[in-house]
């Protein structure tokens, strides 16, 4: 085990709704699990999977210490709790390669038991996940008023005013000007100077700031080209 600095690790034998670029039912929830358990613990421990040369056997799909975006593949301790097992307990996730894991068993009855619940994953609605009839928002709108549109569905249209790369850009409505994360998304409705609309947008926190985020090709639309930027 290793004491957790500054890293960014992805959870092994878990595999949770997504959160960032896209929203689906309980991975908001599960995110805020796991951020209030990290943000309340006094000690966070990162462990790896043994390597092969260590006893390990050499076909599980997990062995190696980096996944994908550099991350690091780990087990993570928070105050004695090891936190990939309660996703699953918490039917947050469902167990994920597991054969040859070292709490492989665990994880596997846990699964079985959350299983039989019933609960989130396994046959709830998420009553905090809600695409239908999303409200129609300026960027104004969502920079002054973030507070009451925070974890919800909007339609915006904006002008892009800058592009980040694929990860993301800056939509402008010539007043406000609001950042909507993409990651690795490539379309010609992205450049600088379109204007657009993105139906379903979801606004969510990075940190201290507001994005958007959940950008679907299917529900943008290009309204103009070589706009004048605001």
């Amino acid at each position: 085990m290793d004491e957790a600095g500054d890293a960014e690790v992805r959870y092994l034998n878990v595999d949770t709704p997504e959160s960032t670029a896209e929203i689906e039912p309980w991975g908001k929830a599960s995110s805020d699990f796991v951020r209030e358990a990290l943000e309340e613990a006094d000690t966070i421990v990162l462990e790896y999977e043994p390597h092969p040369e260590e006893g390990h056997p050499a076909e599980h799909p997990t062995v190696g210490r980096q996944g994908t975006f550099g991350r690091e593949l780990v087990y993570v301790w928070a105050d004695g709790r090891l936190l990939n097992l309660e996703l699953i307990e918490k039917a947050f996730s469902p167990a994920s390669n597991t054969a040859q894991s070292q709490y492989g068993e665990y994880l596997r009855i846990a699964e079985h038991n959350a299983e039989m619940s019933g609960r989130r994953l396994h046959g709830e609605d998420d009553p905090d996940y809600d695409r239908d009839d999303p409200e129609e928002v300026s960027v104004t709108d969502l920079v002054e008023d973030s507070d009451d549109y925070l974890d919800e569905f909007v339609n915006v249209e904006g002008v892009i005013t800058d592009v980040d790369g694929n990860d993301g850009f800056y939509l402008s409505d010539g007043d406000e000007e609001i950042y909507f994360y993409t990651m690795d998304t490539t379309t010609y409705l992205i450049e600088t100077g379109n204007e657009i609309r993105v139906e379903e947008a979801y606004l969510t926190m990075w940190y201290d700031d507001i994005q958007l985020t959940d950008f679907d090709t299917d529900d943008a639309d290009l309204l103009d080209e070589d706009v004048e930027l605001p």
